[in-house]
């Protein structure tokens, strides 16, 4: 499996990111996650994005995933409608930018499962906004992965996001698998055996199986052996990618490298 690490570009000043590729380079890594905090960043400074991805490309580096834009206001499912079209056009944005960049997937929420709207009318939202955006994808050569998630969320039920996914019959849309989020609120093995036809690309972090907590592979309890196996079977998997928390602190870094450079 080919491994795609994650750092929190956008929470890191500008003039230490050299110091960091290097070091990220040293350590073998070779493909990087495209956040959407760089889209944000970009908004607020011009330009940074492409610096960045010159720094990345100087390095002998490329990113090769990227989560797309997140939050109620940028989930899939946006009940407003204006608020929603909005929505598809930044992502549409930030797709043409992450493919540019090399990315090969860009990961998708569905969306908060608001409890005073109809859940029917929750999922043709995100219909919607899928059938928008697989044009996009399919010019810049790019698959959408939605992702599971947890309680409160459209795509707690992985068996649900399969069927939703398996409904468009599209090789440029696939599932994104979050072992955290799987772990955190249904049996994580019996959850990726629900979509591991489509799985694309997986979110690796830990929990104790109580929350979301994005720690690290072997600080919680998932069963990594178990599930790596599984992974390596997915007959679409592209690629796999680091998520736990705190990608922007020196010392979460150097061990993150560590434990997943092990653990993949």
């Amino acid at each position: 499996m080919e491994l795609v690490f994650s750092v929190e570009w956008q929470k890191i000043a500008r003039e230490l990111h050299d110091g960091l590729l290097e070091h990220l380079r040293s350590a073998g890594v070779k493909k990087l996650v495209l956040s959407s905090g760089v889209y944000d960043r970009e908004l607020a400074e011009h330009g940074f994005t492409d610096k960045l991805l010159e720094r990345v490309h100087n390095c002998g580096m490329e990113f090769a995933a990227a989560h797309g834009l997140w939050s109620a206001d940028n989930d899939l499912n946006w009940p407003d409608e204006k608020g929603r079209l909005c929505m598809v056009e930044c992502q549409k944005e930030f797709i043409s930018l992450a493919a540019a960049a090399g990315c090969r997937t860009y990961t998708l929420h569905p969306g908060v499962a608001y409890m005073r709207y109809d859940r029917s009318l929750l999922w043709e939202k995100v219909r919607r906004s899928v059938d928008s955006l697989l044009a996009e994808a399919e010019k810049h050569n790019i698959v959408l992965a939605l992702e599971n998630n947890v309680t409160m969320n459209l795509g707690i039920d992985c068996a649900e996001l399969a069927e939703f996914i398996r409904s468009f019959d599209s090789p440029f849309l696939g599932a994104c698998f979050d072992s955290g989020h799987a772990h955190a609120v249904s049996n994580v093995l019996d959850s990726f055996d629900a979509l591991m036809p489509h799985v694309v690309t997986a979110h690796l972090h830990d929990n104790d199986g109580t929350g979301d907590q994005h720690l690290m592979p072997y600080e919680g309890n998932l069963p990594w052996k178990k599930l790596l196996k599984k992974l390596s079977a997915a007959p679409r998997l592209i690629h796999v990618e680091s998520e736990p928390s705190g990608m922007h602190l020196p010392d979460r870094i150097v061990k993150a490298l560590d434990i997943y450079t092990k653990l993949i």
